[in-house]
């Protein structure tokens, strides 16, 4: 698969999934980014020969109202896969960026929508490196959200949920 093969650019463009609040970014698009995180870094797609590894997943946000629910909704979608979710509450971009190397962390997220207008949010994915995530990874993602269960591998309506 080539990493551009599945991102259309729908939801994530250069900077992470960004849209208005509640309007074109949405607590369901929230919880999907986290449930597909939560169930990637435990699937064949990572860890073909660690059934049963738990991933660590990271989560920074700003001071923007809809940052905070944006933050439990990720949560709620990284648990539901069986897979660790840390908050550091507000925080910085670098700062997740730099805990998510340096403590080992399957990935890291931020919320923000960084100098856009108050009523927008969005969400970087950070690779294990403290690097933007990769296109082929955000392509999954998009493809999860849209219900496109074949583009995972998957015969199934939905990502399996922790046991």
């Amino acid at each position: 698969m080539k990493t551009n093969e599945l991102n259309t650019n729908k939801y994530f463009g250069t900077d992470g999934f960004r849209g208005e609040a509640n309007v074109t970014l949405t607590v369901n698009h929230a919880y999907k980014v986290g449930r597909f995180l939560g169930w990637y870094f435990s699937s064949h797609l990572v860890n073909p020969h660690n059934a049963g590894y738990r991933p660590k997943i990271v989560i920074g946000k700003d001071t923007r109202r809809s940052s905070y629910m944006l933050e439990y909704a990720l949560v709620a979608g990284i648990t539901a896969s069986g897979a660790d979710a840390y908050m550091l509450h507000v925080t910085t971009t670098p700062s997740v960026s730099y805990v998510t190397r340096q403590d080992e962390f399957d990935c890291g997220i931020m919320i923000t929508a960084s100098h856009n207008p108050y009523y927008d949010n969005g969400i970087k994915v950070i690779n294990r490196y403290g690097e933007k995530i990769d296109d082929g990874v955000t392509g999954l993602i998009e493809a999860y959200i849209d219900g496109n269960m074949q583009a995972l591998g998957l015969d199934a309506d939905d990502l399996p949920l922790a046991q």
